[in-house]
């Protein structure tokens, strides 16, 4: 299948690197110690991020190590194999090659089906992995590649972007502490063409009937749940049970509204879809 050239400055385009490539815990692969349980964030990024990090370190353009990476990227090309896939995929700021192991043994149907339709040319995937790099070529490690939802989903992918760049700069600490938002945002580091954002300046608004406290609350007891009940395969922890449980206490406005901020500071992600969550 012949692929789309395209060259975005930081990536010649040319043919697929990372085939074979070594996984960072495995003989060959990269030494780096492993981080503590703070430092095991998520950062949402855009491919040219990821092209202009420094290795080995694997530090961002702003500072930021992220210990896992969340991208939205169209699939260009698809080669799978008998025991990992390889993508080639794009965002508009440039192409990099993602490797996804696969356990065809182990997997259930809801895994392949999904596996399946991201493998289709042109298909929107959301991608959580790590950045490495193999013979000079940077590549990602995807734990999880699976299809948009919806378009709006690479939208709110790119919103995010900015705002946690943004948190991070005006608040000097990593990805998931809590900061106030802020106006004067610059993405001149992020591929979106340099120029920057100016919003005006944003208040939070919170849910009725839901302070700052309670909403720290319904957080911590999230967390012990997917803690408690993390599932020992992609699918993911359901939400519904805990929703179901904690009638009497949060509404499942109040619960949506945490897992939804939970997920901005990295602090879980959806698998299939929106009802189904693993810690990071």
């Amino acid at each position: 299948k012949k692929r789309n050239m395209m060259d975005y400055g930081g990536n010649d385009g040319s043919g697929a690197g990372g085939y074979g490539s070594p996984s960072p815990s495995t003989p060959g692969g990269s030494s780096r110690t492993r981080k503590g349980y703070d430092e095991q964030n998520l950062v949402p990024v855009t491919i040219r991020m990821v092209l202009n990090a420094e290795m080995p370190s694997c530090i961002l353009a702003d500072g930021r190590e992220p210990h896992q990476v969340k991208l939205v990227a169209a699939v260009r090309e698809s080669t799978p194999g008998s025991t990992n896939i390889m993508y080639t995929v794009e965002d508009g700021t440039g192409k990099i090659d993602v490797k996804e192991w696969v356990d065809s043994d182990s997997d259930n149907t809801a895994i392949v089906k999904l596996r399946e339709r991201a493998q289709n040319d042109s298909t929107y995937v959301r991608i959580i992995g790590k950045i490495t790099e193999y013979e000079g070529r940077k590549e990602i490690i995807g734990y999880s590649v699976r299809p948009v939802s919806s378009g709006n989903e690479l939208t709110h992918h790119f919103l995010e972007v900015v705002h946690s760049a943004e948190k991070f700069k005006s608040g000097n600490q990593i990805v998931g502490a809590p900061t106030n938002y802020g106006a004067g945002m610059n993405t001149s580091g992020m591929g979106f063409g340099g120029n920057g954002i100016q919003p005006q300046s944003v208040t939070p608004v919170k849910q009725h009937g839901m302070t700052e406290n309670s909403g720290n609350d319904i957080k911590k007891a999230l967390f012990d749940y997917f803690s408690n009940n993390s599932a020992p395969s992609d699918v993911g922890t359901p939400l519904l049970p805990f929703i179901q449980q904690t009638s009497a206490t949060y509404t499942e406005s109040q619960i949506r509204q945490a897992v939804t901020d939970m997920s901005s500071e990295g602090m879980l992600y959806s698998t299939i879809d929106e009802n189904y969550y693993n810690l990071v």
